[in-house]
């Protein structure tokens, strides 16, 4: 659902942010948990990246993260960096039956300020495109189930970080993750370009070389942390 502000400063937005079935990344939110965190989506941003797709239209691209490196208490520690700008925050969230499947649904504010952004929306609606979107969560707790023979992480509890506007040609990890009543850029070259992105941080990264040099010198590099747990859901094992 989209509708205009009286004043005409911003378009209120209706996204159905997931379900809680298993995405395709091997995650589910706990539904039974979800109402004690769900509020952290409020005053978070619907983010998102307009670049031409391979149709030579402006259109919303992906998340945008990439990996970097930092010098932390003598240890190589690795982040994300989001490319990406925010055109709205999101003001409600509630779970709603659509389809006979509870989903979470979130409205936002896109702020027409961001003229383009709001163009590429109402273009979408009008051509009966669907826009999908895909969250960005940190995960603060979770466990492992083994659902339909395949070992599960199970969201707890967790902050929004963010929610996403994907491209047409991005593959969300929820199907149901659209805007209601209005897809990564081609997977292959968006993964080269996240390896050439990996490279090019750390073949510049003075800090990264004088620690591994260091430790090669030990025999062996350790201290790698792992994945900080950000959970970027359009971001599929694929």
């Amino acid at each position: 659902e989209v509708s205009q502000s009286d004043d005409g400063t911003y378009i209120s937005v209706k996204f159905a942010i997931s379900d809680f079935s298993v995405n395709a990344n091997g995650k589910k939110i706990n539904e039974d948990k979800f109402n004690d965190w769900k509020d952290t989506i409020i005053m978070k941003p619907l983010v998102g990246k307009i670049k031409l797709n391979k149709d030579n239209e402006e259109d919303f691209t992906s998340h945008q993260a990439k990996k970097v490196y930092k010098l932390e208490n003598n240890q190589i520690v690795q982040r994300y960096k989001f490319g990406t700008d925010a055109f709205g925050t999101f003001e409600d969230i509630s779970v709603e039956e659509i389809d006979g499947v509870n989903t979470i649904v979130a409205t936002a504010r896109v702020w027409t300020r961001f003229e383009k952004c709001c163009e590429i929306i109402e273009r979408k609606f009008a051509n009966g495109e669907e826009l999908h979107t895909s969250w960005e969560i940190a995960i603060v707790e979770s466990h492992e189930e083994m659902i339909e023979g395949r070992k599960v992480t199970v969201i707890d509890n967790g902050v929004f970080l963010g929610h996403a506007l994907l491209g047409k040609y991005v593959n969300p990890a929820y199907q149901c993750s659209k805007a209601l009543e209005v897809a990564e850029e081609d997977e292959e070259i968006e993964m080269f370009n996240a390896l050439i992105s990996d490279i090019e941080e750390l073949s510049s990264c003075s800090d990264y070389k004088s620690v591994k040099d260091n430790k090669e010198n030990k025999g062996g590099i350790a201290g790698m942390e792992k994945e900080n747990n950000i959970e970027l859901s359009s971001l599929t094992t694929e």
